[in-house]
């Protein structure tokens, strides 16, 4: 089901190199679903970890951005992004839809979307926006794509590793870590709490 997906290069070899246990292709190498869940303070989303990490470590992997310190920036930046769900979700999900296309048309609320206006709002892991962005990971024509975890994880480890984020986690630099993410460099939402849960992943 995750083949098929354009710019989705890990994919296909999901099945081969996440479920080996033990190396750098083992996705609990550090951790378990529960401790991440009990860090993130989103013990409900323990099952979605388990379903869900492995995919994203097999992307971080593949884009060469899966060190430790990565890491935890990174599961604290989904516990973030997906409002503790663990899951590929769209932007303002929790609110009903008739709210949700209001929100997204209130370019008082947002930036504006460019390109496509509000075809290409927050998806995903990591909420990707914009048509450029839908664009350069290879989503464009097919933005839904990134509520389906494979090419939402594709797409986080290559964002992640294309932004600096990985870079900025191995020197523990929180702040610009949580600012390649969200774009706002002197005070980005949410960088406390991702420096608060790498610290403890990483203690």
């Amino acid at each position: 089901a995750l083949r098929g997906y354009p710019g989705c290069a890990f994919c296909p070899a999901l099945s081969g190199s996440v479920a080996r246990e033990g190396g750098g292709d083992d996705p609990w190498r550090w951790w378990t679903a529960a401790q991440i869940a009990d860090v993130c303070g989103t013990p409900q989303a323990d099952g979605a970890i388990r379903a869900n990490w492995p995919l994203i470590y097999a992307a971080l992997v593949a884009a060469g951005g899966a060190s430790r310190e990565s890491c935890a920036a990174a599961c604290a930046t989904i516990a973030i992004e997906t409002a503790n769900t663990w899951r590929p979700v769209e932007e303002a999900f929790w609110v009903p839809q008739p709210a949700r296309d209001a929100y997204y048309n209130d370019t008082t609320k947002h930036a504006p979307y460019a390109g496509g206006g509000v075809k290409y709002h927050g998806r995903g892991y990591i909420q990707l926006t914009h048509d450029y962005n839908y664009a350069r990971y290879g989503y464009a024509d097919n933005p839904e794509a990134l509520l389906e975890p494979g090419p939402a994880a594709d797409v986080f480890g290559r964002y992640w590793a294309s932004h600096g984020s990985a870079t900025y986690a191995e020197a523990h630099d929180w702040r610009r870590c949580r600012g390649s993410v969200v774009g706002q460099v002197v005070n980005p939402p949410g960088w406390e709490r991702l420096a608060s849960i790498a610290d403890m992943l990483l203690e």
